[in-house]
């Protein structure tokens, strides 16, 4: 059949063109998709979004739902490559909009790629919505830029007074570089959240970084 529907938005370089038979083997690769998620089936479920995407590549409702679906199903990381192209296809697509935005740090959190949300949220302003802050807290944290960490936190840690995540930063922070007296305050706090369930990923991982 010929390929004469846009998949592609307007001005989207390279424009990309399917057929009718595309479009209907996307929707039902879509389909069949979430039946699988709901039946616990992941990977059938990622395979066949990645199936329906191929078919529309430039459908952005099917880009945002495959990156959610990594999120909630990839436990294991093994689709880490995969998310990050889909991740970068629909912040062009969509024109790096805020709701892309908030997705897009979401994803690279669930990597463990920080360091690929800073430049998102910082080329967006400074004046951001309160998700975006944190994952520009938690960016700067994580790749060292404890200066703007420490900066930016005095500005607005009180919008995170009740985030006992984001408040793990603030004491990791003043356990590996406060003072003396701060340090003996929140180390111990840290290690304690080091076997919690609730904060033992994080705990780590922000004990390790202290460490060094």
């Amino acid at each position: 059949m010929p390929k004469v529907w846009k998949s592609t938005p307007d001005g989207f370089s390279p424009e990309i063109k399917i057929s009718l038979f595309d479009r209907f083997r996307a929707w039902s690769l879509h389909q069949f998709a979430m039946e699988a998620k709901e039946d616990g089936r992941d990977e059938s479920a990622l395979q066949a979004w990645r199936e329906a995407i191929a078919n529309h590549p430039g459908e952005i409702g099917l880009r945002r739902g495959y990156s959610e679906l990594l999120v909630d199903v990839d436990r294991d990381g093994r689709h880490e490559r995969a998310a990050v192209e889909n991740t970068y296809w629909l912040l062009r697509l969509s024109r790096t909009n805020v709701v892309d935005i908030e997705l897009a740090t979401k994803t690279f959190e669930h990597y463990q790629l920080e360091r690929l949300s800073l430049p998102l949220v910082s080329n967006h302003g400074e004046s951001l919505p309160l998700s975006l802050e944190r994952a520009k807290l938690r960016a700067l944290f994580l790749q060292g830029e404890l200066v703007d960490f420490a900066q930016r936190w005095a500005r607005i840690g009180s919008e995170f007074a009740s985030n006992s995540e984001m408040q793990l930063f603030q004491k990791a922070y003043l356990a590996g570089w406060g003072t003396p007296a701060e340090a003996a305050i929140n180390l111990p706090l840290l290690r304690e959240a080091m076997s919690d369930s609730a904060t033992e990923e994080l705990a780590h991982r922000l004990n390790l970084f202290v460490s060094y």
